[in-house]
């Protein structure tokens, strides 16, 4: 694990439910490396109980250790909370501008793609 995630888990860590991550990583090491490298962990349960959380509560381990993947586990966690359909809309404004929902990561901007220059 790179710095990030380590700082990252470390602020988990604070909250009581996630008190003993860092020590069960230690403990499950191989468990965890094997999770971490999984091209889509956050389709993949979690070692040991720690796949009995909420999903709430498992967007935030995803946050810190594979914030690569927190996009999707997000779309995943919204499709599972409001339906398939607020997830995967199809547009039927009939040509006219559709209003557009943005969830963004940390020091991430999408001017750029919204707002082509010249």
């Amino acid at each position: 694990m790179n710095e990030a995630q380590w700082a990252a888990l470390d602020v988990l860590t604070t909250l009581p439910c996630f008190a003993h991550l860092a020590k069960d990583m230690e403990k499950n090491s191989d468990d965890w490396f094997n999770w971490c490298s999984n091209e889509a962990a956050e389709r993949s349960p979690m070692p040991g109980d720690w796949g009995r959380l909420t999903e709430f509560r498992q967007l935030l381990i995803i946050r810190a250790l594979r914030p690569d993947r927190i996009t999707n586990a997000l779309q995943n966690f919204c499709e599972h909370m409001m339906g398939s359909n607020y997830v995967n809309q199809v547009g039927t404004n009939r040509g006219r501008p559709a209003p557009c929902q943005l969830l963004l990561g940390a020091r991430l901007t999408p001017v750029s793609i919204l707002l082509p220059g010249p």
